[in-house]
Formats: structure tokens, C-alpha cells, sequence
């Protein structure tokens, strides 16, 4: 079987290392990754909606339970989290805000800091900000980092929230081994996170959250998180052989390749989901529930994978694969690569995204298959479907998601692109016992063969040895290693595990299976003979091998092993540490020099060399025959040398010693008999030496004939042995491509299958929409049509193929075979409405007819019916004039409040303000005339008109304008004093018989209708206007609504007016007092020590000092104090300026102006009479002085100019100065000028204050004739 890939990172944290080993807790990992924590960590993953479920989280966790819980919130970037604060009111376990290098502690609980990335690394927490990325997917990449760190150790739940984020992460968690926990949704306030990770099928328990902490607490007490992976004593393998026996009868997938440790840590994860301790309990429970065996099945399979995993791996294959291979390839060339082990499709998608960029990108156009195949047709139908979670951001970059992958809106899912799908062709096949596909250029087979026996991974690799065209690549996962089959590969990036074929003598052999047995009985073929005798022959020359041939090994040039051929473990050992394929590192004591000696020999005399050995076995010293043979490799011309061990055990041979041996010499008794005997055992040594060498040179001729007879017959054996070599990698690729073949027939099956449905899915709309559709071809004959068209046009099944044209239609549609003509040029939908004629309407819309390759074949044409839409759209016309008059009526209102709020702000006077309202609105709203009352300020209760108006003559003028105050209490107070009091409007009409006096004395004078309204100034009713009208009004609230917003704005300015004239008044009293202060101190002490100095002086006079001339400086100086404190004084001091003294006043101001600072101050008087009274006259000087002042303080003149003319009936005073301006502030924050406006209201003039055309300033107050 062929299990799918584990999760990101360099090895699964469960998964086995080469030497079967498992790398997850309890052992450090070879990659170099430390120990899993003792601490079991929860990632919480929650969103929107997720902060109530964390509180009842912690608050459910009642006591401890030994693991540590991080909180990973996806929240906005912008958004401050409060999470910290509020957990920590809920729970008793202490909550911490995340920080870089925090280390985590049991029973604790930690929140990841919003705009974060927070990952675990080495058992220490990193908090890195998060990069500005297309894509925000905080709880993805802790819960992976997660899943690397503790393996399975490792506990991800996934809260409310909408979204997919987690998704990814959880996937990690569960390949790695661990706990996946999910709220169920109907609990979840938002439930698109949790919906979205059940959807992955890796979801170990979906559960409300006031469940969760019970089932953690079971979980962290179970055995499998209380102690390391280790090796089970004999009767648990026993059990585990059992369930793995049970797994293939069940659910025809064998594990038997599977290393026992990985085997061993899955069911035990799934022995603590059903709180099992005993693997013969778990065992009975699989024979009872058929479920819980189908979910060890997902659990041992593994199917999770990710698009780009590992981008520096995919950068290097890129580099040194894809590119080269797309480079070599012509047009009519095909480009094979195979991805056994898919699970859901993204490795296959990753690799078909990659060429289709460099296909591309090379202006070539070969095409592309890429087989991905896998054991698990659940998986498989994932990946067929392309359907992913949107997620996947965070693996695939945002150019490639816009190129291959489209997201409808509204979705959380990515659909593969129909471009990128069809490059690959998903099938169902078991790596082990199916026949591989060929010529394949690529095999991408990530971190499938970690989890398979030595001896099956070593198979694997032959298969794919003999898949591979000659140089092709193979891409294997980070940790894993060619191991036993690296003979056949050489690397290519050994960081990367990248690798390409090797040619070799005597390439692999796929494996004799079962398979080809059962596809001939399936096909009906009688061929078990043939197979019975090839069967037979391999038998009898395996077992004749194994009997007879001595122990062999065969040595390249650099005495490295690259063969074993029986028993050799009694020449050869392996030494305790690295593995070792050196000769002299693995012969046994006594060995090592004749070795050498014997390959020395054989490779210079380019022949067999036979040497006698002595080897050291088990404390004998046992002598033996060494034979090297010297072999040259055809196909890579390598030095080879074959080493021949046997061991001298015949007895013969000892026979043979004895009966060569001469009788033993009689002993010699005197010299001449010692002499003699010498002498004829000489000559017999020498007639034994002779024979001797006549029998060696008759052994060497006879070897030589034996060698040569022996290369004849070697010769044709290699000949036999090439031609049924030949004929057996026939057959091979024979079964190879019948295989694919099949593959592929089954993959248009499966078309053939998705095209009917999608016909039959086609057929079942057109007949049950009740749309009008036509399609036309481009000549404008009839494609098909729906059953709703035949109630517009006369058109009939026998009517297609047809001409459109030649077809009645019961609407007026001249144009629609030119718009037809239009969009099939312009490629560009047109849509018109057309009637029919009973008086129907439809909207008839015209599109292109484009096929799956972007070709136009013809045009759609669609009559929606919208008779309904348009009527509405006429009442909406309707409706929509209505509110355009009715806003255009509110745009006049609101101009007319604007209007009102100007004037109100732009008066100076409480009079002008009222005079102007009140013209304003009765000229605007219809009313003849109108006066404004408000409480009196010198009597308690009284009221008192402040202003009306009414420009009509006649007797309702009369009778307004004559109305007294004494007559306003009398009889028309109460209406308006109402008024005042609850701030509601009061509308009278008709006036006639209304039973109020003053009401029906002006009906007497022509008044028809009154309405009278309060004035408010913020909370407070501060005066009441009346309106009347001579012909009856339609009552209208948005009236009303007007004349409430005219008191609002006219209470404003009666407020702004009074706080104008209250501070004004405060500033004069303040100056007042200022000036009183100076007269009455300082003034004293100086004319006090005027006093003084000139008693001094006359003194010094008297005596002839000689300080006489500087008491007369003195002197001098006492004088211009006492000078500028009188003009100091003038300014402060209350001054009344007489009617006739106006101009006099204001010369002296003018010569006291030039005499103080230097400054041409000049006067001009045109007036041909006098102010009138006295009060006006002190206003128009204190306004010059306080312009002439300001001037001289900020203005920095050469030249002021004052001037005071009568023109008309109005007295105009301008004072004019050449200075540097008003500043554009100063009349928002200058209290000299607020203090001037108030004095011009004070005598009923208007004030202005601007910069002059040509530089300076001018200060202008304007007097009517009738106030002075």
C-alpha cells in the first residue's frame, strides 16, 4: 500500500528514522530537533464570536491537568486586544501576554498579542511582528509550529470564528500525531472555522466547549502522553500484527511494509480516544466496530499534505530539474513526471504549476502528464476535485493564486483552474503492488518511504529505478535517503534529496506479484505454464547458488563493496558504529593484507589469483582459499573485482598430502652411509622436480584449454542471459504501459461519467427554467433552445439546425440578428428591452457562446420577462419625482434657515436682528407681518415688544405698531407667556371668534391667522415671535419644523449679543477702575514727588550746587511722567464728549496721537451740524481713540487718517491707517474690536473693521439719522 505524505517540516514527529527507530517523544530526532517537551501545550484558535467560548473555557478547567494553553486570536490589525484582562476574571490558572523567548509553564494560560506572529520553536515561544502579506493567518502558523514542536504531544481546538483560518494548522497537528478538538457548530456563534477544519475529516472530537476540559483531562491521564515511544515485548506485537491483519482483511489495505513503531504510536493515539490501556481490548473493539476501524485506517494513512511545502526545496528542484528537463525537451516531446503518495492533490498541483510556469516561460509547448496516484480513493476524490480552503493563502503565492486557482465570491474555498487540472491525471494504485508507469522524466515521492521497512523501501526504489528514463530525477522527502538502493542514484542536491538514475549492469527487477496472475485470470488467458516453468527454472538455479557457490562479494576500484553473494558473514563483519561498505573495514582478523595481496594480483595479471587464508572464527584459526577475479563493467567500463571465499575442510586434501609424502629415511650410522643417503635424496629431489614441473606445465596447458572452454561457454550464457534480460524488461514495460493504459482509460471513464452528469444536470435546467434561452450558431442557425422560448417565438425540436430568420416571434425586435452580428464582432454583451405584442416586456440579453478553450462558436440570447420591473420602475419614476419636489421644497427651507442664520450672525443690534428676521421670514414664508416679545428686563413677569414689523400700511400696521406694552400684559401676554413657558408653537386660525382679545381686534384689521413661536437659546425659551397672515395658510409642519429652527438661530444671536455687551461692559468697568487707580495713586505720588523735587531744586538754587542742572532733568523728566500719565488717564477715565464737542475731541485725540508717538495723525471734518446728544457722542470718541490705539500698538502706521462726514441720513466716522493690517485672527480674538461692535450697538450703528484695498486698516461706524 502506499501511504499519502506527512505533514510540513523535516520529518513528522512520529515518523521512523532509516534505521526504524521513531523520531517523535521519547528520542531525540536525527534532524537535529530537541526532545518533545515534557509540557502537552493546547493551541486555542478563535475569531469572531470565540471570546465567550474562551471564557467558558478556563472556566470549565477546575483543576490541574498539566498542559499549557495558548490563545491565538484572529483578530484585525488595527483592533486592541483585551483578552489578557478579561480571562483573567474567569479563570484561577495566570494569564500572560505572550513575549519573545517566553518559556511555557504548566496550568497556564497565554494570549498571543494582536498584529503577531507567534510560533514554537525549540520549546520556546518567538513573537515576531507580522509581515504585511496578502494574507493574515495567525493560528495557521502557531499550530504548525506547533505541530513540529510537540508532535504529538500537541492538542489544537479550533473555536468559533468565520473563516478558514486553522484549518491548515489542525491538518499539521493531526499528521503529527496528536489531539484535533473542534466546538461543535451549532454552539459556535460563527461557525465558518469550525465547519471549515471538519471539513478535512481529521477532526478527532467535535464537542461543546463546557466539554472540552473533561475530555483533556481523560486524554492527558492516558498512557500514550505519560510515556515515550518504545519497543513492545513480544505479545504486543503479536496484537499489532493482528490489527494490522484484521486492517487487510477489512478494508483491503496492507501495512505490512509499515515499520512497527510508527504502527504502534497510531493505534495507541487512537487506544486514548477510546480511553483503551490494552492493545487485546483495542483489538476486540475493532472486530465490534467497523467505524472506529475505517477511522485507524485515515489515522495510519496520513493524507495531509501542502501546496509548496518547503519553498526552498521546490526552489532547488526548479533549479536543477524542472528547468533543465522543459529546456530538452522538443514540440512534439512529452514531459512524464509521477507523484506516488498524492493524498489530496497538492503536491501534484504544486508540480504541474511549476512546469506549466517554465513551458511558458520557454515558448515550448510539450505536453504535460503528471501521474499522482494513491491507495486512499477518499483522498482522491479531494484532489480530483481541486477544492481547497482558502487558507491556502499562506502556501501559495498571490500571482500563482490569481493564475490557477479562482474563488467565487462569498466562498471560503479556492477552485483549481480547468488549465491546471487537466495536466494531471489522478488514479488509485498501491506503489508496492502495482506495476510502476515508464519513461517517466520525474518521481516526486515526499516522505512516503520514511514510514516503510528497510527491505521495502529498498523494492520502491527498484520500482522507481526502473520507472525513470535514463537521467531522470527523483525528489524524496527532506529525511529520507536512497539507503539501500543508492547504487542506483546519484545525488543531485543531497540537501534537497534530490537524485537522477544510474545506468548499472544489472538494474532491479520488479518484484514477482501477484498482480499479473489476477489480470490474466481477469482476462481469460491460459499462461500459468509458461509461468509455472520460468518459476521452476529461477527455483532449482536459486537453490543450486545457495548450496554450492562459495561466499563472494564484488569490490569497485576502491575496494567498496557494491555486492554480497552468500554466506559471507563468515569472512566479513560490520563494526559497531556508522554503517560501512569498506572491504578492509569489515574483514575479519587476518584477512585484510591477503585481500589486498589477492586484488593486487588479479587486476595486474588481468586474471583469476587463488591465495591461501587463515581467518580468525570464534577463537579457531581456520584455513581457507581466497580467489579474486577481475570483471570489467560493460556498460560503465568500472573496475570490478569478484572475491571467492572457501574454507579447506576435505579431507581428501589431507589424503593427498600423505600419499605424495616419500617413506620416511632409514637414520645413517657412519659418515660414508650420511653421504650416500644425502647423495640419493638428491637425486630423487631432483627427479621429483622434474616430474614436477611436466606435471605443473602439462596442469597449465590443460587450464589454459579448461579457461578458454570456460570463456565459450560464459559467453553464450551472457548472450542467453542479455536476450531473456532483454525479453523480461520487454515484458515489463509491456505490463508497465498496460498498466497506464488502464490508468488513463480509467480517467476517461470517469470524464465520460462527470460529461453525463453535467448533460444530464444541463437537460434538467433547460426543461425546468422558466427563462427564454436560444443559442444560435455563427451563421445564425438554431443550436438549442429552452421550453420557455416556444411562448415567445414559434419554434419546434424539428427546428434545429434551422435559420433564426425563418422563424415568427410574437415581439417587436427588429435589431436582435444585428446585435447578434455586434457581440459575435465585439465580443461584447449587449442587452436591450424589447415588447411583445400583448403588451408584455423582456430584457433581452445577447452574450458570446464561448467554449472551454476561449473559442466563440455562436451567441446566447435570454428574454428575462420584466413587465413587473418596469411598472414598478414607472411608480418609482413616480415616487422618485415626488421626493426630488419634496427635497428640492426642504433644499429652499434649509436655504431660507442658512439665510436667517446670516442675518442673525451679521447684526450688530438686538434691534437689527429682530428687524431682520422678522422681515425675512414673513417675506419668505407668507406671512404680512410679525413682532418679536420677550420678558421685560426692567419689570418681574412684564413682557415688552423688542421689535416688529409689518410693511403694508394700513390699519393691521396700526394696530401691531400701536400696540403698547401695558396692552401686550393685558390681554395678549397669556398666549405668549404659554409660549415661553413649554417652548411648544401656538397656531390660531381662523382669529375671527378665537375668543383672544387682542387676536380678534386684529381680525377686525384684516388678519386671518396667527402663529406664534418660541426663541431658544441652548435649554432656555428667551423671547417669543408672532406671525400673522391676512389670507388663510395651509397648515404644514415642515413650517413649523422652519420657524423652530428660525428661534433656534435667532436665540443664538440674541445670546451672542448679550455675552457680546456683558463682557463689553466688563472690559469698560475694568478700564474704568484701572484709570481711577492710576489717578488716585500713582498720579499722587507723582505730583508728590514733584512737591519734593522742586523744593529740592529751589534749595540747590539757594546754595549754588552744582547739581542744579541735573535737578532741573529732573525736574523735566516729573513733568512728561505726569504728561503721559494724563493721556494715560485720558483713555481709562469715563469722559462724557458733549454733542458739539465731537470734533474737538477728536482733534485733541489726533494731536495727542502725533505728540506721544511720533505719528501724522490727521483730521477731517465735513459735518454740517452736531451729534445730537451727548451719549453718541462718547460712543463715535471712544471708537476713535480705541481704532487709533490699536493702530498705534500693532499696526506700526506712518500716517493715520480720521475722519467724521454726514451723508444722507447716516453720520459716518472712518478711521484709516497706513500700517501692516489687520491680522486675519484679530477679529475673532481682539477684544479692543468686540469692545468697539459694542459700542456701536450701544447707539444703534452698524461697525466694520477690515484690511484696506491699499494696506492698512479701516475702521468704519455707521449712525442713522434717526438715532443721533
Amino acid at each position: 500500500m502506499t501511504p499519502s505524505s506527512p505533514p510540513p517540516g523535516d520529518r513528522p514527529p512520529d515518523a521512523p528514522n532509516e534505521d526504524g527507530q521513531d523520531a517523535g517523544a521519547g528520542g531525540a530526532a536525527r534532524d537535529g530537533r530537541t526532545p518533545v517537551s515534557p509540557v502537552a501545550v493546547v493551541g486555542i484558535g478563535a475569531s469572531a464570536g470565540g471570546l465567550e467560548a474562551l471564557i467558558e473555557f478556563v472556566e470549565g478547567i477546575s483543576e490541574p491537568i498539566g498542559a499549557a494553553f495558548v490563545v491565538v486570536q484572529h483578530l484585525a490589525p488595527d483592533r486592541v486586544s483585551l483578552t489578557p484582562e478579561l480571562l483573567r476574571t474567569h479563570t484561577w490558572m495566570p494569564v500572560t501576554e505572550l513575549r519573545d523567548q517566553t518559556t511555557l509553564e504548566r496550568d497556564h494560560v497565554y494570549t498571543a498579542p494582536p498584529r503577531a506572529y507567534v510560533t514554537l520553536i525549540d520549546e520556546q515561544i518567538r513573537v515576531a511582528d507580522a509581515p504585511e502579506a496578502h494574507v493574515h493567518l495567525p493560528i495557521d502558523r502557531f499550530l504548525r509550529s506547533l505541530a513540529d514542536a510537540q508532535g504529538e504531544r500537541a492538542i489544537a481546538v479550533i473555536l468559533s470564528g468565520s473563516g478558514t483560518d486553522g484549518t491548515l494548522g489542525l491538518r499539521a497537528i493531526a499528521a503529527a500525531g496528536g489531539l484535533t478538538v473542534v466546538q461543535s457548530p451549532e454552539t459556535a456563534a460563527h461557525e465558518g472555522m469550525p465547519t471549515s477544519a471538519m471539513a478535512t475529516e481529521l477532526v478527532d472530537l467535535v464537542l461543546p466547549v463546557a466539554e472540552m476540559p473533561d475530555a483533556f483531562a481523560r486524554y492527558m491521564r492516558h498512557p500514550y502522553l505519560q510515556r515515550a515511544a518504545r519497543p513492545h515485548d513480544p505479545e504486543q506485537r503479536a496484537d499489532i500484527e493482528a490489527i494490522v491483519s484484521l486492517v487487510r482483511a477489512r478494508m483491503r489495505h496492507d501495512f505490512r511494509g509499515y515499520k512497527r513503531n510508527t504502527l504502534g504510536r497510531r493505534i495507541e493515539r487512537r487506544m486514548s480516544l477510546m480511553h483503551l490501556d490494552d492493545l487485546e481490548a483495542y483489538l476486540a473493539h475493532l472486530r465490534k466496530h467497523p467505524g472506529e476501524l475505517d477511522a485507524l485506517v485515515r489515522d495510519l494513512l496520513i493524507n495531509v499534505t501542502f501546496f509548496f511545502r518547503q519553498p526552498d526545496a521546490w526552489a532547488a528542484l526548479e533549479a536543477e530539474v524542472i528547468a533543465p528537463l522543459v529546456a530538452s525537451k522538443a514540440l512534439d516531446d512529452s514531459i512524464r513526471v509521477w507523484v506516488p503518495g498524492c493524498a489530496t492533490g497538492e503536491e501534484p498541483y504544486t508540480l504541474a504549476m511549476l512546469l506549466l510556469e517554465h513551458v511558458e516561460r520557454a515558448q515550448r509547448a510539450p505536453s504535460l502528464q503528471v501521474f499522482a496516484t494513491d491507495v486512499d480513493a477518499d483522498a482522491l476524490g479531494v484532489a480530483r476535485a481541486g477544492r481547497y480552503p482558502a487558507s491556502i493563502e499562506s502556501d501559495v503565492p498571490a500571482n500563482r493564486l490569481r493564475r490557477f486557482f479562482e474563488q467565487r465570491a462569498g466562498e471560503q474555498f479556492y477552485q483549481v483552474r480547468k488549465a491546471l487540472r487537466d495536466v494531471v491525471i489522478f488514479a488509485e494504485q498501491n506503489v508496492l503492488t502495482d506495476p510502476p508507469f515508464s519513461h517517466v522524466d520525474l518521481i516526486c515521492c515526499r516522505n512516503l518511504l520514511i514510514y516503510l521497512q528497510p527491505e521495502v523501501q529498498e523494492r520502491v526504489l527498484g520500482s522507481f529505478h526502473f520507472a525513470l528514463q535514463p537521467d531522470g530525477a527523483l525528489f524524496l522527502g527532506s529525511t529520507e535517503s536512497a539507503g539501500r538502493a543508492a547504487p542506483l542514484f546519484r545525488p543531485v542536491s543531497q540537501r534537497w534529496r534530490i537524485f537522477r538514475r544510474v545506468a548499472v549492469a544489472n538494474p532491479p527487477r520488479l518484484p514477482r506479484l501477484a498482480w499479473p496472475t489476477r489480470r490474466l485470470v481477469a482476462e481469460g488467458l491460459d499462461r500459468a505454464p509458461a509461468i509455472r516453468e520460468t518459476d521452476l527454472a529461477r527455483l532449482a538455479e536459486h537453490r543450486l547458488v545457495e548450496h554450492f557457490a562459495p561466499a563472494a562479494v564484488l569490490v569497485d576500484a576502491n575496494l567498496e563493496i557494491r555486492y554480497f553473494s552468500g554466506a559471507v558473514d563468515a569472512y566479513l563483519v560490520q563494526r559497531a558504529g556508522l554503517p560501512s561498505h569498506a572491504l578492509l573495514d569489515r574483514a575479519r582478523e587476518g584477512l585484510r593484507v591477503p585481500l589486498r595481496e589477492a586484488v593486487d594480483r588479479a587486476r595486474e595479471a588481468r586474471r583469476p589469483v587463488c591465495v591461501p587464508i587463515r581467518v580468525l572464527r570464534g577463537g579457531d584459526l581456520v584455513q581457507g582459499r581466497l580467489t579474486a577475479i577481475p570483471i570489467r563493467d560493460s556498460a560503465t567500463s568500472a573496475s570490478l573485482t569478484l572475491l571467492a571465499f572457501e574454507d579447506i575442510r576435505d579431507a581428501s586434501d589431507s589424503t593427498r598430502a600423505l600419499r605424495h609424502r616419500p617413506p620416511p629415511a632409514p637414520e645413517p650410522e657412519t659418515p660414508e652411509q650420511e653421504r650416500s643417503l644425502v647423495q640419493r635424496l638428491e637425486q630423487e629431489l631432483a627427479i621429483t622436480r622434474d616430474e614436477l614441473q611436466e606435471h605443473v606445465e602439462q596442469f597449465h596447458i590443460a587450464n589454459e584449454e579448461l579457461k578458454s572452454a570456460n570463456e565459450e561457454a560464459m559467453s553464450v550464457n551472457e548472450e542467453l542471459q542479455a536476450t531473456n534480460e532483454e525479453l523480461e524488461s520487454s515484458k515489463e514495460e509491456l505490463q508497465s504501459l498496460n498498466e497506464e493504459l488502464t490508468t488513463v482509460n480509467a480517467e476517461l471513464g470517469r470524464k465520460v461519467d462527470e460529461l453525463q452528469s453535467a448533460n444530464d444536470d444541463l437537460s434538467n435546467l433547460l426543461n425546468s427554467t422558466d427563462l427564454a434561452t436560444l443559442c444560435l450558431d455563427r451563421d445564425f442557425t438554431i443550436r438549442w433552445f429552452t421550453p420557455a422560448t416556444g411562448r415567445l417565438i414559434r419554434v419546434l425540436e424539428t427546428d434545429l439546425g434551422r435559420p433564426f430568420s425563418d422563424l415568427t416571434h410574437a415581439f417587436t425586435d427588429a435589431s436582435l440578428l444585428d446585435d447578434a452580428r455586434a457581440v459575435l464582432d465585439g465580443l461584447v454583451p449587449i442587452a436591450r428591452e424589447v415588447s411583445t405584442t400583448d403588451g408584455r416586456w423582456f430584457m433581452r440579453r445577447t452574450t458570446p457562446y464561448c467554449t472551454a478553450d476561449n473559442r466563440i462558436v455562436g451567441v446566447v440570447i435570454t428574454f428575462a420577462d420584466i413587465t413587473a420591473q418596469r411598472e414598478a420602475r414607472v411608480q418609482v419614476e413616480a415616487l422618485n419625482e415626488r421626493i426630488e419636489r419634496s427635497a428640492r421644497a426642504h433644499k429652499e427651507l434649509l436655504s431660507f434657515v442658512q439665510d436667517v442664520a446670516a442675518t442673525a450672525n451679521q447684526a450688530t443690534t438686538l434691534a437689527q436682528v429682530a428687524r431682520g428676521v422678522l422681515r425675512q421670514v414673513c417675506e419668505q414664508t407668507g406671512w404680512c407681518a410679525g413682532r418679536l416679545v420677550a420678558p421685560s428686563a426692567s419689570s418681574d413677569g412684564d413682557l415688552e415688544t423688542l421689535a416688529w414689523w409689518c410693511p403694508s400700511p394700513g390699519p393691521l400696521r396700526d394696530a401691531i405698531g400701536g400696540q403698547t406694552r401695558e396692552s401686550l400684559d393685558d390681554d395678549a401676554g397669556h398666549l405668549l407667556r404659554a409660549v415661553l413657558a413649554d417652548g411648544r408653537p401656538r397656531h390660531t386660525a381662523p382669529l375671527e371668534g378665537c375668543g383672544t382679545p387682542h387676536l380678534e381686534r386684529l381680525a377686525a384689521c384684516g388678519a386671518q391667522e396667527s402663529v406664534a413661536f418660541a426663541v431658544r437659546a441652548g435649554e432656555a425659551t428667551v423671547a417669543a415671535i408672532e406671525l400673522f397672515a391676512r389670507t388663510a395658510k395651509t397648515r404644514d409642519d415642515r413650517l413649523l419644523d422652519v420657524l423652530d429652527a428660525v428661534g433656534i438661530q435667532l436665540g443664538h444671536a440674541i445670546h451672542r449679543i448679550e455675552t457680546a455687551d456683558r463682557v463689553a461692559t466688563a472690559a469698560e468697568q475694568m478700564r474704568v477702575r484701572l484709570g481711577q487707580e492710576l489717578h488716585d495713586s500713582l498720579g499722587q505720588d507723582i505730583s508728590a514727588i514733584a512737591l519734593l523735587v522742586e523744593g529740592l531744586r529751589a534749595d540747590l538754587e539757594r546754595t549754588g550746587s552744582p547739581h542744579s542742572e541735573a535737578m532741573e532733568r529732573l525736574t523735566d523728566t516729573i513733568a512728561r511722567a505726569r504728561r503721559r500719565l494724563r493721556a494715560l488717564l485720558h483713555g481709562h477715565l469715563p469722559e462724557t464728549v458733549h454733542a458739539d464737542g465731537l470734533p474737538d475731541a477728536l482733534r485733541a485725540l489726533a494731536d495727542r496721537a502725533h505728540a506721544l508717538h511720533g505719528v501724522r495723525c490727521m483730521l477731517d471734518v465735513g459735518l454740517a451740524g452736531a451729534v445730537r446728544d451727548d451719549e453718541t457722542a462718547t460712543h463715535l470718541y471712544r471708537i476713535a481713540q480705541e481704532a487709533v490705539h490699536n493702530a498705534l500698538k500693532h499696526g506700526r502706521p506712518s500716517e493715520i487718517r480720521i475722519e467724521l462726514a454726514e451723508d444722507d441720513d447716516t453720520l459716518t466716522l472712518r478711521v484709516r491707517d497706513d500700517g501692516v493690517g489687520l491680522p486675519p485672527d484679530a477679529a475673532r480674538r481682539g477684544r479692543g474690536l468686540e469692545i468697539m461692535r459694542h459700542r456701536a450697538r450701544s447707539c444703534g450703528a452698524s461697525f466694520t473693521a477690515a484690511a484696506a484695498a491699499e494696506g492698512g486698516t479701516v475702521v468704519v461706524c455707521r449712525v442713522p439719522m434717526g438715532t443721533r
